[in-house]
């Protein structure tokens, strides 16, 4: 189902035969990929762009599909262990890996290489940011792949990104002490 990209020099990335579905609501352009229904078991090292894209608009969890955990606290996510990253860490983060729902937070946090030492994180504002995806370039030989960019919807670089991941930023965050303690321990065991 791979499509030829091509490139109109003031739209951007495009496909010859674009269709709208080849597009989301904020106009980013994403993969032509076949999805694949139903539940399955997660593949962490593989993501599929359009699986992905949907989870993050919806808010759903990650493994399952259904409804991610949300209270007064906010939207949960596991997050890697970044806190020496930057003060207030995950505070304003661009966050690529959706929230996750009570039921599959353990499966996830044993699973996922990713997040072993990783963090339950409450959400309050998850704001839809932009997408992640290679960047694209008009060159003298025809369009050139430059390489991964994350970019806001606002961004007018949006038109020559082909989206892989969805974007949102963390606004609001706590670290849900008591959860991050009880996965580090199911690891432990």
């Amino acid at each position: 189902m791979k499509s030829a990209l091509i490139a109109r020099v003031r739209l951007g990335l495009t496909y010859k035969d674009e269709v709208s579905a080849d597009r989301d609501d904020d106009y980013a352009l994403w993969p032509r990929m076949r999805v694949v229904p139903g539940p399955r078991r997660p593949e962490f090292i593989r993501v599929h762009p359009l699986r992905q894209c949907e989870l993050m608009r919806e808010m759903l969890c990650q493994v399952c599909g259904k409804e991610a955990a949300h209270d007064a606290r906010g939207w949960l996510f596991l997050l890697p262990n970044a806190r020496a990253d930057w003060p207030g860490w995950p505070e304003a983060m661009a966050n690529r890996h959706p929230p996750v729902c009570e039921e599959c937070v353990e499966l996830i946090a044993a699973l996922c290489p990713h997040l072993i030492g990783g963090l339950a994180v409450r959400v309050k504002r998850p704001v839809l940011y932009g997408v992640y995806g290679t960047e694209y370039r008009l060159s003298p030989n025809g369009l050139a792949a430059i390489g991964p960019k994350t970019v806001s919807y606002e961004d007018p670089a949006v038109a020559w990104v082909l989206a892989a991941q969805m974007v949102r930023v963390l606004n609001g965050c706590s670290i849900d002490e008591p959860l991050t303690a009880h996965l580090a321990r199911r690891v432990m065991q």
